[in-house]
This record gives C-alpha cells, sequence and structure tokens, in this order.
C-alpha cells in the first residue's frame, strides 16, 4: 500500500512539470491574461503645460497601462509603456520615442510692443519690452529684444525698430516664436522730447530810445541757435516803453525759454 501512494505521488508531481512545461512554452505566464499592447513607435505632441502620455491601445481593450515616464516638458522621451497590474496582466512592454515640440507664441494683439519714454541725446538706442500673448495652461511666457529709433532727432510718432527678438529663460525651453507669424510688421512708433537747455538773455536792458541795441543770447548747451523776440516781434522797438523779451532755443532738438524786459526811454 505505501508502494503504491509513492507511486501515485510522483506521477502528479510528473503531471505537474509537464503542465508547467507546456505553459511556458507557450508563453503566457501561469495565471495571468495575455495582452498585446499596440503603439506607433515613434509619437508627437505639442507642449500643453500638463504631463501627456504617448497613445497606446491594448488586445482585449480597456486593459490599464503604465507608463515610465511622466513627460511634461518640450523634448524627445523614451516612454516605455507596461500593463498596470503585472499580476494580472502578461504583457510584452513596449517603448516609444515620443517628442513633446515647443509651443508657439505671437505678440499680444493689443500691446505688442512698447517702449520707454526717451528724450533727445543723439542716439537711437531706446528701452522697451515685448508683450507676448497667453501661452497654454494660464502660463505668460516672455522675450526680450533691442529697440531704436530709425533716427535719432527728436520728433512725435518716429519709427521703432525691433531687432533680435528672443524668447527668455524659462521660457525658451516650452515656447517658441511662431515662423509664421510676421514680429516686423507690427508698428511700433513713439517720441523722442527734445533735450532741456539753458538760454541767458545778455545786453543792456535799459536803452534810448532810436538807438536800441539788439539784445544777444548764451546757450549750455553752447552754440545753439535761438531767436528773440520783443513784444512777440522779432523787430527791435522804437518808441519809448517796457517790452517784453524772450529768447528761445529754435534746435527742434532741444527745448529752452528765457525771459527779460526791456526799458527804452
Amino acid at each position: 500500500m505505501k508502494r503504491f501512494l509513492a507511486l501515485a505521488a510522483a506521477l502528479s508531481m510528473a503531471l505537474q512539470f509537464c503542465a508547467a512545461g507546456a505553459s511556458a512554452a507557450d508563453g503566457d505566464a501561469p495565471g495571468k491574461t495575455p495582452v498585446t499592447i499596440v503603439a506607433e513607435l515613434t509619437q508627437e505632441a505639442v507642449y500643453s503645460g500638463e504631463v501627456q502620455y504617448p497613445t497606446a491601445v491594448t488586445q482585449p481593450e480597456g486593459v490599464e497601462l503604465s507608463y515610465s515616464l511622466q513627460p511634461k516638458d518640450a523634448d524627445t522621451y523614451a516612454v516605455t509603456i507596461t500593463a498596470a497590474d503585472p499580476e494580472r496582466y502578461d504583457a510584452e512592454p513596449v517603448t516609444v520615442d515620443f517628442t513633446i515640440q515647443k509651443a508657439k507664441v505671437v505678440l499680444d494683439p493689443e500691446f505688442g510692443y512698447m517702449v520707454s519714454k526717451k528724450g533727445y541725446d543723439g542716439t537711437t538706442e531706446v528701452g522697451g519690452i515685448v508683450i507676448l500673448a497667453p501661452g497654454v495652461n494660464g502660463e505668460y511666457p516672455q522675450a526680450d529684444a533691442d529697440f531704436a529709433f530709425e533716427t535719432p532727432d527728436a520728433g512725435k510718432d518716429k519709427r521703432v525698430l525691433v531687432s533680435n527678438l528672443t524668447l527668455t529663460e524659462p521660457w525658451d525651453k516650452n515656447y517658441e516664436l511662431d515662423p509664421d507669424y510676421d514680429f516686423e510688421a507690427y508698428p511700433v512708433t513713439f517720441t523722442i522730447d527734445p533735450a532741456p537747455c539753458t538760454i541767458v538773455i545778455q545786453g543792456e536792458l535799459a536803452q534810448e530810445p532810436g538807438a536800441v541795441e539788439p539784445l544777444t543770447a548764451q546757450t549750455e548747451p553752447e552754440g545753439l541757435p535761438y531767436a528773440i523776440t520783443y513784444n512777440g516781434a522779432d523787430t527791435l522797438p522804437v518808441d519809448e516803453g517796457r517790452y517784453t523779451v524772450e529768447a528761445s532755443v529754435t534746435d527742434a532738438n532741444y527745448a529752452g525759454v528765457s525771459q527779460a524786459v526791456l526799458t527804452v526811454g
């Protein structure tokens, strides 16, 4: 009887061994459901400010998947996709080259470029800021640029040239300037104010009728052109009286006025 029981136990173990070998040969893990993960091996997306995953489906459908990385920033990733429950499903992992491209940005349609106040100094360079349209997911990317007036002279509605427009860090990691947008077409005009200067009236302010000598003026900076009027006229007074003398710089790049009183008689 003991010998029979020993033979039966040995036969049972042999059958279990054969069954396990057959299962391994078929490629299916014991007790697991075989699953096939289907995905294109090269995929692309555009930066959204949130984590994105490559697209994949399963056969049979509806099996939850797990991803080796959580891609968010613009870059290229090797993302390995597996079954989320490896104890239940037997799935061959799939690795996808997943590229997140930079999001494109353009100028804010209302503001675009803003230029700083500038007084005449003989140069064209001027400060300014670039205002881009809002990015994705509530982000506001920023950029720098060089600003310069077309000419250095004082005046209104003067054209401003914009060059070397670049996104600043860290925005350049996930954004790029839209190559199909004409950033130079946005109109930029501003004012160069005349530079302040001093002008001092010189000459005798008490003179005799019929012998009035014209007054002169001294400017700083030196040598600026100027005009002098007497009660608003540019001719010398003849009759006795008190005359308001006004000397003003006539160079459009400067602003300077001085007044005095000339007494004749």
